[in-house]
C-alpha cells in the first residue's frame, strides 16, 4: 500500500482503523490527567481565598465587638486571633489584628498571611 509517497503495510493500516484500548487510553490521560492539573492549579486559590475569609472574620469580630461598646483589650485580640486561627485552619502567628480609634470611629486592620482587610465601625461615644 503506498501512502503518499511511503510504503506502508497492511498490518500497520489495520492496527490503526483498530481502536481497541483506545478509549481506556483517552479516560486516562484526557480524564484523570486532566482533573489532576486542575486540582493542582485550584489548591492555591483556594488557600488564598481561605486566608481573605480569615482575615474579613477577624477585621469584623473585633469591629463588632467595639461597635458594641465592648473595651478592646490585648487579651480579646490574642483569643480572637487563636479562634480565627483554629476556625481557618492557619497558625495564629499568622494572624495579626491592628486597631485605631479616631474620635468615634475604629478603625481594624486584620492580616493573615498575604491577605489584608480593613474594616471601620462607628462606636458609641
Amino acid at each position: 500500500m503506498d501512502w503518499r509517497g511511503l510504503k506502508v503495510s497492511r498490518q500497520f493500516t489495520s492496527d490503526l482503523k483498530n481502536e481497541t484500548g483506545s478509549a481506556l487510553i483517552e479516560y486516562v490521560v484526557l480524564g484523570l490527567a486532566a482533573q489532576v492539573i486542575l486540582l493542582g492549579a485550584s489548591v492555591p486559590l483556594l488557600l488564598v481565598q481561605q486566608h481573605q475569609l480569615a482575615a474579613v472574620s477577624a477585621a469584623k469580630l473585633v469591629g463588632r465587638a467595639a461597635a458594641a461598646g465592648d473595651a478592646i483589650s490585648a487579651d480579646y485580640l490574642e483569643s480572637v486571633q487563636q479562634v480565627v486561627a483554629s476556625n481557618f485552619g492557619v497558625d495564629s502567628d499568622q494572624v495579626r489584628i491592628i486597631t485605631s480609634r479616631s474620635g468615634g470611629v475604629v478603625s481594624v486592620r486584620a492580616l493573615v498571611q498575604n491577605a489584608d482587610y480593613r474594616y471601620s465601625v462607628a462606636v458609641p461615644r
